[in-house]
């Protein structure tokens, strides 16, 4: 065969390889963030600013959830309403946790969003917690645009874990506090962590495992909270999407972690509040822990 032959097959088996990459790519991804001009950059994106700390930069933002959710609107006085007491929260979180006092503007929610487990980092710790008096839930990001930037947000993070100190996750017991706890040691932050700590899988479990498929948190939000998303980044998404940022300065799906990761803190709290109404119910009818 000629070289000029050769040059037709190679360039041949490219094109075949290109239409295969482009049926495979998440369509429904691109729906929800087209693509992103160029020029603009990721604070422009998704509307943050930098933030820096003894240990370096990071990507901040301040996210008011009741007015950028309309369907949450009223949450944040719902949830200091319906968790008045102390006992309320110790009895949802365990009695293992031996909480002292408790309320509901003493919660902080979190979630984090990781490379995964195989030597992975936290590209994003996302918190939500609740103003004194009228004001509104917030949810705060600090993203990592690097690898140099992890141990940046998690200095920016551990003063809001020590100032509230009673945390909400789900399956955080399993994953985001034990993943948080190895980050802290690898950056040198040595000082032992005190919080208390309510991990919502486990008590949803207790509250909805026996009429639900399974206690997915998106499944919760299906037939608990009464609604789905649409075109959401799955998880198993994110390091792909962070990745080709770190790597390429792709930005087409980035902001689609910083949506997820939103929402699922916004899921958190409306879990929380339903749990609260719905555990009285459960012990009075027995129902086991999981």
């Amino acid at each position: 065969m000629s070289a000029d032959g050769r040059l037709a097959g190679v360039l041949e088996d490219l094109a075949r390889l290109r239409r295969t990459h482009d049926a495979l790519r998440p369509a429904a991804l691109d729906r929800l963030w087209p693509e992103t001009p160029a020029a603009a950059t990721l604070a422009e994106l998704v509307g943050a600013a930098e933030a820096a700390n003894a240990r370096g930069r990071c990507l901040r933002r301040d996210v008011d959830v009741e007015a950028r959710l309309a369907h949450l609107r009223g949450l944040g006085a719902a949830l200091v309403a319906g968790l008045p007491e102390t006992d309320v929260l110790a009895g949802l979180a365990g009695d293992a946790d031996r909480l002292p006092s408790a309320r509901a503007e003493e919660l902080l929610f979190l979630d984090l969003e990781t490379t995964g487990l195989h030597r992975g980092i936290i590209v994003m710790i996302g918190f939500m917690t609740l103003g004194p008096g009228e004001l509104p839930l917030t949810v705060t990001q600090l993203f990592a645009r690097d690898f140099d930037e992890e141990a940046a947000v998690l200095a920016a993070f551990l003063p809001e874990l020590a100032r509230r100190g009673f945390l909400v996750t789900f399956n955080g017991r399993s994953f985001d506090a034990p993943f948080l706890v190895s980050r802290l040691r690898f950056h040198g932050f040595l000082a032992p962590l005190a919080f208390s700590h309510l991990d919502l899988l486990h008590l949803s479990r207790r509250l909805w495992k026996r009429r639900l498929p399974d206690c997915r948190l998106q499944t919760l939000e299906r037939w608990v909270l009464g609604r789905r998303r649409l075109n959401d980044v799955a998880g198993s998404e994110v390091p792909r999407v962070w990745e080709d940022f770190v790597r390429f300065g792709d930005l087409t799906h980035l902001s689609g972690i910083w949506e997820h990761n939103l929402r699922d803190l916004a899921t958190l709290a409306e879990l929380l509040l339903r749990a609260a109404r719905e555990m009285p119910a459960a012990v009075a009818a027995d129902v086991p822990p999981v």
